[in-house]
């Protein structure tokens, strides 16, 4: 968002779409070295929207594409790309915050998993040790060992179930 906010910034202030990119690639980061390659490309020759379609063919993901989009039609079209070159960058901007959002809830989903998982299996071992009837029950009776079974069955079930759930939201 910040590469495509720097080349709006300069297209207001007059300059063609290639210049404003070439500006933008002067940049250190990610972005702007993979947009120093397209404006390279341009530079010797290839038609600018021709270099775009290769940066997305060499990074496929959203963003990419979007981008590489909104910078064609603005090639093609002229008017005031600028606008459409802001808009893109929101859409980016928001949507980089829905992904750290989904990440935080499914990292608390995985941590409440864990939490869920692992008190049954500590209350067992508290009550084990801390009465000697109740350890008895559990450990010494077919009823008791049936018990102990079964909890420790659903118990890593529900585990499995908790991490598969919490794992597609991530």
């Amino acid at each position: 968002p910040a590469l495509l906010e720097s080349v709006a910034r300069s297209m207001r202030s007059g300059a063609s779409i290639p210049a404003a990119l070439r500006e933008a690639a002067t940049g250190s980061s990610v972005a702007a070295e993979e947009l120093a390659t397209t404006v390279s490309l341009a530079d010797r020759g290839l038609p600018l929207a021709e270099a775009l379609a290769r940066w997305a063919g060499r990074r496929p993901l959203p963003g990419v594409r979007l981008v590489v989009g909104a910078l064609t039609v603005a090639l093609r079209s002229g008017g005031a790309p600028a606008r459409a070159v802001d808009g893109v960058a929101s859409t980016l901007r928001e949507r980089a915050e829905v992904d750290g959002e989904v990440r935080a809830l499914a990292t608390q989903a995985r941590a409440s998993a864990v939490v869920v998982t692992v008190a049954p299996l500590a209350f067992a071992a508290l009550g084990v040790l801390g009465d000697e009837r109740t350890a008895t029950f559990l450990l010494r009776t077919p009823t008791g060992l049936a018990c102990l079974t079964i909890g420790v069955v659903l118990d890593g079930f529900g585990a499995w179930w908790m991490t598969r759930i919490a794992g597609r939201a991530a």
